[in-house]
Order: structure tokens, then C-alpha cells, then sequence
């Protein structure tokens, strides 16, 4: 794999995390955000597989990503692609969206946009974030470039919650897989929670979700792992709380699902 990668938190903007990429030969995991993702094609084209559909974008595009809902992203021939991305977290969006007086819900209607306007909007942002920039100007384009993202794509759409899923079971598997995320969960205890066997629990599951209980539970780990280190948690302790019994092994899924090694994460981060 051939990449160059870097991500990091600006220190006057905690809900905000920022990233940014080329890569020749590459491909995340499923995974999924708690946060809106919303990228932005540099050069070259990317595939989306996005809630079981199979998509692509290429340079001039924006990828709008809603939390919670599963997708991947891999190179599609040998150019490879960059791309930057935002990840804002719900609360600090539903807030600034209140602030510009926004009455829809806090998603994005379609996963590929086409706008000009937009696009350009959100390369100025995204290289205000990295670049010496005066805190009113940076904080104009934000609220000028959610008002405009917004105004344009924001979704009529009422949503039940952070998680819309409609089985029974299903939903008991997923907020056990939530909630014991540190332990070393087995498709015996699925079983027992849900008295489905083993066959049923994996078919069902991944049919609503496009992903295997097992899969979600990796990437629930790591999601927790993130959120240790961006509390300053040391990686090895991060590693252990969440339950990975080889520091090597949440490492390399890590970087399947957010680009970079946790040591280039954590690297990013402002404490201050």
C-alpha cells in the first residue's frame, strides 16, 4: 500500500476532526462514524460501497457520509485518489445548525454531491483548519459553509435516533455489542441473548446491516479506541480497555478504518 496520510484535531475546534490523504493502493474495512463525515476528491476517482450500494466520485465531488450507517472506500484503478474529510460531531452540529436557524434534521440527503459552490466552500474550510488563519475568519466560513451545505442538501427526513434499525433481534445483538465492547463476546452468548442459533444471528445481522456481528464488534472496539486517545489515553492502555489482547492487531485495524497508524493519530491531537 502506497499512501500519505495525516490526521489531526485543531485545538480550538474539539468536535471537529480533520483528514487528509492520497492513496495509490488502498482500501478501508466496513466501518462506520458516530460523526457526519463529509469529503472532498482531490484528485483521482474513489469507490463508495455506502449502505450496500456500490458508488464512485472522482475529483470536483463532495462525499457526504451520515453517522452510524455503514460503508467503505477503496481505489478504483491505478491512480489511486485524495481527498480531505471533516468528521463533526452531532451535538456540536445540531447546535451550529440551531445557531444558523436550520429546521431540518442534522443528515444529508444524497452521498454524492455535484456542487461547484460547495466544493470550493469546503476545500477553503478544511485548509483554514491547517494553515494560519484568524479565528473570525475561520469561524465565518464554518458557519457560511454548514449554512450553504445545509441549506442546499439537509434532510427533510425525520429520524428515530442515532440508530434507525427495525429488528427486535437485531437491535438487542447490536447494544450488547455496544455495551460489553471490552469483553471477548461469543456467538454462544448471542445466542443465549437472542435464543437464535448461530447460523440465524450472523444471516440476520449482516442481511440489516451489511456487516457480520463480528465485524461490528472490531470496529465498536476501535471506535473506543479513538475516543481513548483523544482523551490523551496512552495507546497500549487504550488497546487494553478495549480489549484487544495484541496491541499489533487492533493497529492494523485500526489504520483499515481510519487511515492512519493510532501513533500518527495520537500525534495529531492538541491537548492544550
Amino acid at each position: 500500500m502506497e499512501c500519505i496520510s495525516k490526521a489531526w484535531k485543531p485545538h480550538d475546534f474539539k468536535d471537529i476532526s480533520l483528514f487528509k490523504a492520497s492513496f495509490k493502493q488502498f482500501q478501508y474495512t466496513k466501518h462506520w462514524h458516530d460523526e457526519l463525515a463529509i469529503g472532498i476528491i482531490l484528485e483521482g476517482t474513489e469507490g463508495i460501497d455506502y449502505c450496500g450500494n456500490k458508488l464512485t466520485t472522482g475529483k470536483g465531488e463532495v462525499i457526504a457520509l451520515n453517522p452510524s450507517e455503514v460503508h467503505t472506500g477503496f481505489t478504483c484503478d491505478e491512480q489511486g485518489w485524495s481527498y480531505r474529510m471533516f468528521y463533526f460531531d452531532m451535538d456540536f452540529l445540531a447546535d451550529t445548525l440551531d445557531s444558523i436557524h436550520y429546521k431540518g434534521q442534522p443528515f444529508i440527503e444524497h452521498p454524492i454531491i455535484s456542487d461547484k459552490y460547495i466544493y470550493k466552500a469546503l476545500i477553503q474550510l478544511h485548509q483554514s483548519f491547517e494553515n494560519t488563519c484568524f479565528t473570525l475568519s475561520r469561524e465565518t466560513l464554518l458557519l457560511e459553509t454548514l449554512q450553504s451545505l445545509y441549506s442546499r442538501y439537509g434532510s427533510n427526513k425525520n429520524r428515530s435516533g442515532k440508530y434507525n434499525f427495525d429488528s427486535y433481534k437485531n437491535a438487542q445483538v447490536r447494544q450488547f455489542l455496544h455495551d460489553d465492547f471490552a469483553q471477548n463476546i461469543s456467538l454462544d452468548d448471542l445466542c443465549q441473548l437472542t435464543g437464535m442459533k448461530k447460523h440465524q444471528i450472523i444471516r440476520n445481522f449482516k442481511s440489516e446491516f451489511n456487516i457480520t456481528p463480528h465485524q461490528y464488534m472490531i470496529i465498536t472496539k476501535i471506535n473506543q479506541v479513538k475516543k481513548l486517545l483523544d482523551q490523551n489515553e496512552n495507546i497500549t492502555e487504550a488497546s487494553l480497555k478495549c480489549g484487544f489482547f495484541d496491541l499489533s492487531h487492533m493497529s492494523r485495524n485500526f489504520k483499515k478504518v481510519f487511515g492512519v497508524s493510532p501513533g500518527i493519530y495520537k500525534n495529531g491531537l492538541s491537548y492544550s
